[in-house]
């Protein structure tokens, strides 16, 4: 066995996952790993049934945005997911303050942080209120 085809058998058992490829250039051999990346997985299709009244509305929309009314879908249902995952996002941070309350104790008052932002339009706004018990 050469030097050359031991070396690419040892780079093939360190990187199994992936394939190795060899340039020659005159007595030199340039061998790099070359991972495969995985295939994006196809969009899956997925009925929605809309009353005739929704559906009319739906292509009327399509058609004076010169989009196609599967389009216009996607682009609801993306826009609904992302609202929604902010909204629990929002509600999940509320859960975590008010049990870090509960535990510590540690707040600002509403006119506190009501006079702080007045404050934020002036030429010389307050400071963020400290936490107080």
């Amino acid at each position: 066995m050469t030097q050359v085809s031991f070396f690419i058998r040892a780079l093939a058992e360190a990187t199994p996952s992936s394939t190795v490829a060899c340039i020659a250039k005159g007595r030199y051999y340039l061998c790099l790993p070359m991972t495969t990346k995985p295939r994006p997985t196809a969009a899956s299709p997925v009925s929605v049934k809309l009353d005739p009244e929704d559906r009319a509305r739906l292509a009327a929309l399509a058609m004076s945005r010169k989009r196609s009314s599967h389009y216009l879908m996607r682009e609801a249902v993306r826009e609904y997911l992302t609202r929604e995952e902010l909204r629990q996002d929002f509600a999940d941070e509320a859960e975590k303050a008010w049990a870090d309350y509960e535990q510590t104790g540690l707040h600002v008052t509403h006119a506190e942080i009501d006079a702080w932002a007045k404050s934020l339009g002036t030429r010389r706004p307050k400071r963020f209120p400290k936490w107080h018990e």
